[in-house]
C-alpha cells in the first residue's frame, strides 16, 4: 500500500508530462506545495519537506517512489551519462492518468500542471538552487521540517513566484 497517495499522484502527473531525474522531481513537488500553500493554505501532498542534500525533500518520497516502480506504475533508470548519479523516472502505461487527474481537485492538477510548464525545463542544479534562496529554506536546520507559513512573508519569493507567472497578485497571500 502506498504510503502517501497523493504525492504518487503528483509524481505521476508531473512524469507524465516528460521524464525527471530525482532532484527536479522533488523541486517540482516542492514548488507545487508552495504554490498551493500560498492559494489555499494547505499543501497538495499533505507531506512535510526536510532541508536535506538536494533538498526541500518530501519526507514520504523514497517511500512513495519506490512503490510506484514496484507496483510498476513508474521506471526508476540510472542515468548514465550525467556527470554524478542520478535517476531518472518515467510512469509506465500501467497508469490511468484520467483517474490521477480525478483524484485532484481541478484547481490541484492546474497547480501542479502551471508548475511543470514554467518549470520544468530548468536544471536540477538551476531548481536546487532557487529553492535555496528563498524561506522556507532559509530559516530550517539540517534535517528539520521546513516552515511554509515562513514563505508567506518572504516578498522576494512571492515576487519570483509572480514573474513565473504562478501566484497572481490577486491569490489570497498577497
Amino acid at each position: 500500500m502506498c504510503a502517501n497517495r497523493n504525492l504518487a499522484g503528483m509524481i505521476l502527473l508531473i512524469t507524465h508530462q516528460g521524464e525527471q531525474n530525482r532532484t527536479a522531481l522533488n523541486k517540482l513537488l516542492f514548488f507545487s506545495d508552495l504554490v498551493s500553500y500560498f492559494k489555499y493554505q494547505k499543501t497538495i501532498s499533505e507531506d512535510e519537506y526536510l532541508k536535506l542534500d538536494f533538498g526541500p525533500v518530501p519526507h514520504s518520497v523514497d517511500d512513495v517512489r519506490t512503490w510506484l516502480v514496484s507496483s510498476e506504475m513508474m521506471t526508476e533508470e540510472l542515468n548514465k551519462y550525467a556527470a554524478y548519479r542520478t535517476y531518472l523516472y518515467n510512469p509506465t502505461e500501467k497508469v490511468n492518468f484520467q483517474a490521477v487527474q480525478n483524484h485532484f481537485g481541478e484547481h490541484q492538477v492546474e497547480i501542479i500542471n502551471s508548475v511543470v510548464s514554467r518549470l520544468g525545463r530548468e536544471t536540477a542544479t538551476t531548481l536546487s538552487a532557487i529553492t535555496h534562496e528563498f524561506e522556507p529554506w532559509l530559516s530550517a536546520d539540517w534535517a528539520e521540517s521546513l516552515d511554509f507559513e515562513r514563505a508567506i512573508d518572504d516578498d522576494r519569493l512571492k515576487k519570483w513566484l509572480q514573474d513565473k507567472s504562478l501566484l497572481t497578485r490577486d491569490d489570497p497571500v498577497n
